[in-house]
């Protein structure tokens, strides 16, 4: 997680130094930060309160996160990476459906998967015959709609009118025939990431990005409602990933610093 990465590399730097003996003595370490969580070899810590809403990472890694009052439990930051982790690879496993190598279980769901596979080329192919039979006129946003509906990737119409809209960069609400076979091709996920992202491929079609301040009590609740079928809560944190990084590097790194600046203050002050 963005959040914790950079936590867990000056957390084993801090540890490192504290546990170096000079003169019968250690390093008496002292540490400020956001995670509530004193290092087993700190001396002292001081701990920051946040006012930020939740990233969802922080309120899926909550296991009874919809409970009032419900906060996530004090740990090291390697063990939240750990938690991440875990929660990640089950949601990449859920997806997969494994089952025990070798096992009847294995072998059926490998024969469901191909099955799915040809009737997924089938619906490829129907959905492409419609969107050549149109190519003349242009394709719109109701056929997009339904060459998605029919290929299985099922998406509400205001999703959808986004993603057309990125690609009509002429507002002529007609896009090409490629350009639409461009679409249905992508995955669900990916095709749920664009229409919240505002952008293909990481940029915005018009060249315009809008930011609306948040209400939100936990960033992504609004996302997290509208995941379509087939793309597992934990894809969607991927999606803030540029986002907790700019916090992570850019506010909270500075709330720090200044905690350090009164500290240092303070002891020169006293001193």
């Amino acid at each position: 997680c963005a959040l914790t990465t950079l936590e867990n590399s000056v957390c084993l730097s801090v540890n490192q130094a504290s546990s170096i003996q000079s003169l019968g003595g250690t390093c008496e370490s002292l540490t400020i930060g956001h995670n509530p969580y004193k290092l087993p070899l700190s001396t002292h810590a001081v701990f920051l309160k946040g006012s930020r809403p939740e990233y969802l990472c922080e309120y899926l890694l909550r296991g009874d996160a919809d409970k009032p009052g419900s906060t996530l439990k004090p740990m090291s930051s390697g063990s939240l990476l750990g938690e991440y982790s875990n929660l990640l690879a089950a949601g990449d496993a859920e997806e997969r459906n494994d089952a025990p190598a070798g096992t009847i279980e294995s072998f059926l769901r490998r024969d469901a998967s191909l099955r799915q596979n040809a009737e997924g080329q089938a619906q490829l192919s129907e959905a492409y015959r419609m969107l050549d039979a149109t190519e003349g006129t242009g394709i719109s946003c109701e056929v997009l709609h339904e060459a998605l509906s029919i290929v299985g990737k099922e998406m509400s119409s205001a999703n959808t009118r986004r993603i057309f809209d990125q690609f009509d960069l002429t507002s002529s609400g007609k896009i090409a025939a490629v350009q639409a076979k461009r679409i249905i091709s992508m995955d669900i996920a990916e095709l749920f990431r664009v229409s919240q992202s505002g952008g293909v491929n990481g940029s915005a079609g018009s060249g315009l990005v809008n930011v609306k301040q948040s209400a939100e009590t936990f960033f992504g609740k609004a996302l997290l409602k509208e995941v379509p079928p087939g793309v597992h809560p934990f894809k969607l944190v991927e999606m803030q990933g540029v986002s907790m990084q700019l916090y992570e590097n850019r506010v909270a790194s500075l709330q720090r610093a200044v905690a350090f600046f009164v500290l240092f203050h303070e002891m020169g002050k006293r001193i």
